[in-house]
């Protein structure tokens, strides 16, 4: 990438990553173009679904995304390396407005070949050439900024979300101008904003704030996903919402799977919660399932009552400073970590412990936690066993050499 990555009229330019060690297949037009007329059915039962996704299509192209190709060079078979996308419409259930094209006109016209023109969203080399392309801005731009605004984009970013803090407000308020600067620089837009201070989101333009701030100023009600979880601004405080993603669904493996996947918890907040789910996930596994099988009726009722505990997560708030508003410099600091086990999983949580500069105030908070399940161990039957005698045997060799052996 270092060597391929250019930068022009203020952006960055980075060739696909192809692997040498891959051939293509020679069909993949005519599998995108099955994958176009099974999309034309689905359509055909969701006018509202298509409207959206032709629409998305159209802003590909009106935004500079994509380009039509002309006839000669699409039917070109001169050996250049082409791949066809097959493409498919994804929802998410919280934003049900938007409609994302994964791996990707009119579907009532012959099919015209279009070329993408910048990194496809759902392609596995998308994000690592993001990220190459944000640390790169910090690279080549980050001299002509305060030192720590460099180091935040190259170790403050999770993706495309940037989580970061500062000492004063005056301190915040220049981070965010200079951070919206540098990026910029590489072509990317900072929007969504995000303080737990107002003064900060006073001096930052209404559309480049985050939504829930439509309208609205800081209060108890504002709130953002933040890497899984909630961040309650005002407050300070991380939490949950949960939704039912099984609500009229079957209890198969693979809805089970994507409905504990909706918990995304990287700190482990709510390991305790979710390490259940995974030792019901590998009765599952135990049972040889397969993805659309109905469970039995024990263990769906096993999966109903871990269901419906859920929501008592809402309850749980974390703050996310490792000290108080009030409790002046920390003088002293200590990481307490507390581990422990079963036959089904083991687990780890880590706690600060910091005093501040007269050692009067001392505070602990949540760090982190994480579990996971003991391995699944397949004892054999009495059936299964084989006597081999002792001649044969090279454990029973050693066994009677050692009993000839006199202690010294």
């Amino acid at each position: 990438m270092k060597s391929s990555v250019k930068h022009t009229d203020g952006h960055f330019y980075l060739p696909l990553p192809w692997r040498s060690d891959v051939t293509l297949p020679k069909d993949s037009r005519h599998m995108a173009e099955r994958r176009l007329w099974s999309l034309k059915k689905r359509f055909s039962r969701d006018v509202f679904l298509k409207d959206k996704y032709v629409q998305k299509m159209q802003d590909y192209i009106d935004e500079g995304y994509a380009e039509e190709v002309a006839n000669e060079e699409a039917e070109d078979d001169s050996g250049k390396t082409q791949w066809y996308l097959p493409h498919h419409p994804v929802c998410h259930p919280r934003k049900p407005e938007k409609v994302f094209v994964v791996a990707g006109g009119d579907l009532s016209r012959t099919p015209t070949v279009h070329r993408m023109l910048v990194y496809i969203f759902g392609a596995t080399s998308s994000p690592s050439s993001a990220t190459f392309c944000l640390r790169e801005t910090a690279e080549q731009f980050g001299k002509m900024f305060d030192e720590d605004v460099g180091d935040i984009v190259r170790n403050d970013f999770y993706v495309d979300d940037c989580l970061t803090s500062a000492e004063t407000v005056e301190r915040a308020t220049e981070l965010v101008t200079q951070l919206r600067a540098l990026l910029k620089k590489g072509g990317f837009r900072l929007t969504k904003w995000l303080s737990n201070d107002q003064r900060v989101l006073d001096q930052i333009p209404e559309a480049e704030r985050a939504k829930s701030l439509t309208d609205v100023n800081l209060d108890a009600s504002v709130k953002e996903r933040v890497l899984g979880v909630y961040w309650r601004a005002q407050n300070g405080e991380f939490g949950f919402s949960i939704t039912d993603t099984m609500q009229g669904k079957k209890f198969t493996r693979r809805n089970i799977l994507c409905a504990v996947n909706t918990l995304y918890d990287p700190l482990g907040f709510a390991a305790p919660v979710t390490l259940i789910a995974k030792v019901l996930q590998q009765e599952i596994v135990r049972q040889k399932l397969g993805w659309d099988d109905e469970l039995p009726k024990d263990d769906i009722e096993e999966w109903r009552r871990w269901l419906s505990q859920l929501p008592e997560l809402e309850k749980l708030t974390l703050p996310r400073c490792f000290k108080p508003p009030t409790f002046g410099s920390v003088a002293k600091c200590e990481m307490h970590h507390f581990s422990d086990a079963s036959t089904q999983g083991y687990g780890i949580v880590s706690y600060t412990f910091v005093w501040n500069m007269l050692m009067e105030k001392s505070t602990a908070r949540f760090y982190l936690a994480n579990r996971r399940l003991a391995e699944i161990h397949r004892q054999t039957s009495p059936d299964q066993w084989r006597h081999v005698n002792s001649q044969l045997n090279p454990a029973g060799v050693e066994d009677s050499a050692s009993s000839r052996v006199p202690a010294s």
